[in-house]
């Protein structure tokens, strides 16, 4: 449990900026986490976990939630291709 703590005068924004980087690296390697899951509409906003996860040579993979993948659009496709990824990905 990672728990929230901001140093005199800052805030929980910047704390958290601080510090997510090495708690999420931390939490990756002793989990002995395979791959980490971003979705489409997310990915620019997860520079951070990319390169955590470049760093620790875990895979990066794509799940649709909300977003329908442009190539193949419809609900059964989007459930097709997350089992298809989070089969390749946590094999």
């Amino acid at each position: 449990m990672v728990t929230l703590r901001p140093t005199s005068g800052g805030t929980i924004t910047s704390w958290v900026a601080a510090t997510f980087p090495a708690t999420i690296t931390e939490t990756i390697r002793d989990l002995k986490v395979p791959a980490v899951f971003v979705e489409p509409n997310l990915a620019r906003r997860a520079s951070v976990l990319r390169q955590v996860a470049a760093d620790l040579s875990v895979q990066v993979c794509m799940l649709y939630g909300d977003t329908f993948n442009p190539d193949d659009p419809g609900y059964i496709p989007m459930m097709r291709h997350n089992a298809d990824e989070l089969a390749r990905c946590l094999a």
